[in-house]
């Protein structure tokens, strides 16, 4: 190629450069060919262990990628025509030059959803990698009918936190924590969603006080290249988040745990929360009322009344925090019993510090732990 394209083609490299530093988690792989004549020189860099590596007329360069990518790009005056694309997960870049045109052109498609799969915002065939790492599929490629609640449960309570992700900053890196993440398989789902479906920049940190669950986790990460994802072995309470808390999402964190994660997500300001509690035993050895006694008389109705007024409490605490609330089923009672997600999104009304609260624990003689957990 002559000088003026050779230039333009380092130009246009450059902002790839630049794209790839603002995403460097999540590359993919830079491919395609030089040509001189009719023979085509196939190249390639991909990302092995913890260097680039660039294949290219039987050679092989490990180095950084600004090392490896310069290196690839400055043969381009040696060769008649270059196509290029660069890869990441929220879409590529596609170049091709020659002596006469250099012209780009990007893809940022989104996941496409195929006939049958209209039901699912996260289609099992554009995800079925990630479902496979995950356990979620047999060899044919279908659901596990094991696994179909769990992955019901995250399509939905992704489907809800959607229109809250919406309103996040558009021009920098989301950034969600997960607390209690357990096996954190709504993690990855909402990592794939995020950049696969969604097309943004984003950082999950899943944090677990089990190091079976965590170390798990880290190698399907590792195997999945989900590289804007990291998990921490602690408890999350004294858990300090090396980043900004965007998103707080917890999903069946047992008892009390619930109430760590909504703790953990006001005292670091995170802008959203997303809680869908578990199990509630705190309230239910001490409720009682005088007031209306038969609320708590009969040992069924204490312990249903018990789980009510626990997540009550929950939400009135973030809205005297600040957050205007919504609590919804997010999925069907027949798929679990424990089926309620509370979405909470910062604002600058909060309801009068502590009314609410107070009556609560004035009518029925509780002492909510929430309340020594929030700074």
């Amino acid at each position: 190629m002559n000088k003026q394209a050779v230039q333009k083609v380092k130009l246009f490299c450059g902002g790839m450069q630049s794209r790839f530093l603002e995403n460097k988690d999540l590359f993919i792989e830079v491919s395609g060919s030089y040509q001189s004549g009719t023979v085509s020189y196939p190249f390639s860099i991909l990302f092995e262990g913890e260097t680039y590596v660039l294949t290219f007329q039987k050679e092989t360069i490990r180095g950084a990628f600004d090392t490896v990518f310069s290196h690839l790009i400055e043969q381009a005056n040696l060769y008649d025509i270059l196509t290029l694309t660069y890869a990441d997960r929220t879409g590529r870049l596609m170049l091709r030059a020659d002596n006469k045109n250099v012209s780009t052109k990007s893809d940022n498609q989104v996941a496409e959803v195929s006939k049958g799969e209209e039901k699912h915002i996260i289609s099992p065939k554009a995800a079925n990698k990630l479902l496979r790492v995950l356990d979620f599929v047999s060899e044919n490629g279908k659901l596990k009918n094991t696994h179909v609640r769990k992955f019901t449960q995250a399509e939905h309570f992704i489907e809800l936190l959607v229109p809250y992700l919406k309103k996040l900053p558009q021009d920098r890196e989301i950034t969600v924590y997960d607390l209690a993440c357990g096996k954190s398989y709504l993690s990855f789902f909402l990592n794939f969603y995020l950049c696969d479906v969604m097309k943004r920049r984003c950082r999950i940190i899943g944090v677990d006080i089990r190091e079976d669950v965590v170390e798990a986790s880290k190698k399907i990460r590792d195997e999945l290249k989900y590289y804007n994802m990291d998990f921490y072995c602690a408890d999350i309470l004294e858990f300090t988040p090396p980043t900004r808390m965007d998103v707080a999402i917890s999903l069946h964190a047992c008892d009390v745990a619930t109430d760590f994660a909504i703790a953990v997500a006001v005292n670091n300001g995170a802008q959203i929360a997303a809680i869908a509690p578990c199990c509630h035993k705190e309230f239910l050895d001490t409720i009682k009322t005088e007031e209306m006694p038969y609320f708590t008389e009969n040992g069924i109705f204490k312990k249903r009344f018990s789980d009510l007024l626990t997540d009550i409490y929950r939400v009135k605490t973030l809205e005297e925090q600040g957050y205007a609330v919504v609590a919804t089923e997010f999925v069907s009672p027949l798929e679990t019993p424990k089926n309620l997600l509370i979405l909470a999104e910062k604002t600058k009304n909060a309801s009068p510090k502590g009314e609410a609260t107070r009556a609560i624990k004035r009518a029925f003689h509780v002492d909510p732990i929430l309340d020594k957990l929030i700074f």
